[in-house]
């Protein structure tokens, strides 16, 4: 089956959209990287969260440093610190930092050193009655529910104890973190906690950002929920969590969290602008008067941590690139309880595939219906209501669609089936200057280049008019002429020649030896075209007469030009294989052409019409010259010559007279047409009809 140029172009655009929907198929999280990702991290870097009520940082900063040391710090301070947020009653702390290591600068800590290293049990004993900050913190933490933190670890072992968590079996969560062993805090602070969660945080594979915290981990064979999780679970006081169901939630209390199947839930980032009123600098508390600190911790959910690099917590995300790990994990904690927790459900990608498909057809369609700025107009307009829909789907009902790869795809079928429509029309462009840029007049070519349907190249029925000419004695002439001389006689006179026709808007169909073919209201359609056929023959007379009388020309006795007419339908449009096509005409009104050019000889005439153009023309002045047969008519018939406008009044007269005897009475006839003849001399046809009459014959 021939597929056409628009077949094509549509073929290119689903071509490019296909190929970019297999990727997004076999490479779905490459895809997601490079495209939708980045356009949500933009989505909510430019539209954050508000920052949850009742949930306060306290910050471990600079401030802190500048005021009560530099890190790390013994830990007595910072049993007094806890000591300092538990005098607030705060309903829940959460500690962002690992505390798995006693206090080895303590003086508890220094004598049991010295009595291990010494084998002394006194000084071991001593120990116990000297100050321990451990046990210091263990008792702080006892006047607040604490929670405690704990990271994976690569050797195996190291479980702590923590609340349970109810897997069910059915629950979707196949892919949870898992490492084999696990590094918690001290047993005598473990043991007075409220709740223990994981601390750590990854970032993405592709480039390190953390978009999620671990809700579920599985760390030393053991099943741990996260920080901001159990954080959230103390707080609300329920007493364990359930994970069930496909999608999975986590059950927090009254709480239903959706988690993924790798333990997670995504994170939307809080306004940086407004973090400042929910964090507070634990140098804070140590002001002469702390009432007004205390006063903002009191019935909150205090996470404790730090924004300073020395403790190592600052993690990349989508809102900033040094984001405080305690500032994550609030936030976290924030949207499990205010239940705005972003989701990717799990058959948005098919219907986003799917609605890139379509999209893919209509951008392909609108491509080939429209011009390039229109469809990209319109394309624009679609992918930005798919954007904004997306984008408000996101944002106002924290359900994640991706903004960009679906009209993404639709943009690429469209932009490939519009370049391969453009490079089709230039080539068509091409093919159609080409083919007639030597045979039609320019401003006839610009409007089949602009409009190239109107060609009908695979063929069709319409009127023409043709028009042959031929040269007499040619043959003769190449039998004379040397060969430069010759091709450079020729070169001009077809020079003229085709300039002439293409002036009057004829078609160069084609030249032959000597011979010029030219047709009229052909390619395109030309309601005058029999009377731009006859100007143009009267203008080639001319144009013959002068060069033949130039004196290269005379030199070699150049003939004269000959030319036939005739109007009449035709077969018209490409014709050959391969690589070589002609644009030509076929049919009887051809054929006829070309014999009218050679009756010329038989009339002495210039010009010889077919008795369609006469009758198409009834306007003009026509010269008969006598009737011969052409093919395809059974009976002789009336063939002319058109006067041309320098023609006397009383030749044409004269002429008329003499033509109307000439079946009647054919001496009288003849008598007349000598007359006529001897009045002008250089009339060829007079001079035929008197060598003619005088032989007894009546044309």
């Amino acid at each position: 089956m021939k597929v056409g140029p628009r077949g094509r172009a549509a073929a290119a655009g689903l071509a490019a959209g296909i190929a970019v929907l297999v990727s997004w198929s076999v490479w779905p999280q490459a895809v997601e990287d490079v495209l939708s990702t980045p356009a949500i991290d933009a989505l909510y870097e430019h539209f954050p969260a508000a920052v949850a009520p009742g949930i306060v940082v306290v910050d471990i900063d600079r401030a802190s440093f500048a005021r009560l040391g530099p890190w790390p710090w013994p830990r007595d301070r910072l049993a007094d610190l806890v000591e300092r947020i538990a005098e607030a009653a705060p309903r829940t702390l959460a500690i962002d930092i690992l505390l798995s290591e006693p206090d080895r600068r303590s003086p508890a800590a220094l004598a049991r050193a010295l009595g291990a290293a010494t084998g002394r049990d006194d000084l071991a004993r001593l120990a116990e009655g000297l100050p321990d900050p451990d046990a210091r913190l263990a008792a702080a933490i006892a006047r607040v529910p604490t929670v405690f933190g704990l990271v994976a670890a690569a050797e195996p072992g190291g479980a702590t104890a923590g609340p349970p968590i109810v897997i069910a079996r059915q629950a979707a969560v196949g892919s949870v973190w898992t490492e084999p062993g696990v590094e918690g805090p001290l047993t005598v602070l473990a043991a007075g906690a409220a709740g223990i969660g994981v601390l750590s945080l990854t970032g993405d594979e592709s480039d390190g950002v953390v978009r999620g915290v671990p809700l579920l981990a599985v760390f030393g064979g053991r099943a741990y929920a996260g920080l901001a999780a159990e954080a959230a679970r103390v707080a609300e006081g329920a007493r364990s969590h359930l994970v069930a169901g496909s999608p999975a939630q986590m059950a927090i209390g009254s709480r239903r969290v959706p988690i993924s199947a790798q333990g997670t839930m995504a994170l939307r980032p809080t306004d940086r602008t407004r973090q400042g009123a929910a964090t507070m600098s634990a140098a804070d508390l140590f002001d002469p008067d702390p009432a007004p600190a205390r006063s903002r911790l009191a019935g909150a959910i205090v996470f404790l941590g730090s924004s300073a690099p020395e403790l190592g917590g600052l993690r990349p995300t989508p809102a900033d690139p040094l984001t405080p790990s305690v500032r994550i994990q609030a936030d976290a904690a924030g949207q499990i309880l205010s239940g705005r927790i972003p989701v990717r459900a799990a058959a948005a990608v098919a219907w986003e595939r799917g609605a890139a498909l379509i999209a893919t057809v209509l951008a392909v369609a609108l491509a080939l219906a429209t011009g390039p700025w229109i469809g990209a107009a319109a394309m624009i307009a679609a992918a930005t209501a798919w954007a904004v829909g997306a984008a408000t789907a996101t944002l106002q009902f924290d359900r994640i669609v991706d903004p960009v790869t679906p009209p993404a795809v639709a943009l690429i079928a469209f932009a490939a089936t519009s370049l391969a429509a453009f490079a089709e029309t230039r080539r068509r462009e091409g093919a159609l200057r080409r083919r007639f840029e030597q045979h039609l007049a320019p401003d006839l070519v610009r409007r089949l280049v602009e409009n190239p349907d109107l060609v009908r190249v695979e063929g069709e029925l319409r009127p023409v008019t043709a028009l042959f000419t031929d040269v007499e004695g040619f043959t003769s002439l190449t039998e004379r002429a040397a060969p430069r001389a010759l091709v450079a006689l020729l070169d001009r006179y077809f020079e003229g020649m085709t300039q002439t026709v293409v002036a009057h808007g004829g078609l160069v169909d084609k030249i032959v030896g000597d011979a010029v073919h030219a047709l009229f209201n052909v390619p395109v359609d030309q309601p005058d075209h029999a009377a731009r056929a006859v100007d143009c023959a009267l203008a080639l007379a001319a144009f013959a007469a002068r060069f033949a009388r130039e004196p290269d020309a005379a030199a070699l006795q150049f003939g004269r030009t000959r030319i036939g007419l005739e109007t009449g339908p035709a077969i018209v449009g490409d014709v050959g294989g391969g690589r070589k096509l002609d644009f030509t005409a076929h049919g009887t009104v051809v054929n006829s052409a070309a014999r009218l050019e050679a009756a010329n000889k038989q009339f002495g005439s210039t010009i010889c019409v077919g008795p369609a153009l006469v009758a198409a023309l009834p306007e003009r002045s026509w010269r008969p010259l006598g009737r011969i047969t052409l093919r395809g008519l059974s009976a002789p018939t009336l063939v002319s010559e058109p006067w041309p406008d320098s023609a006397p009044a009383d030749l044409i007269a004269g002429y008329a007279a003499a033509f109307a005897r000439t079946d009647d009475d054919p001496a009288g006839a003849a008598a007349a047409f000598a007359v006529l003849a001897a009045a002008h001399p250089d009339d060829a046809v007079l001079a035929g009809w008197v060598a003619r009459l005088g032989g007894g014959s009546t044309g």
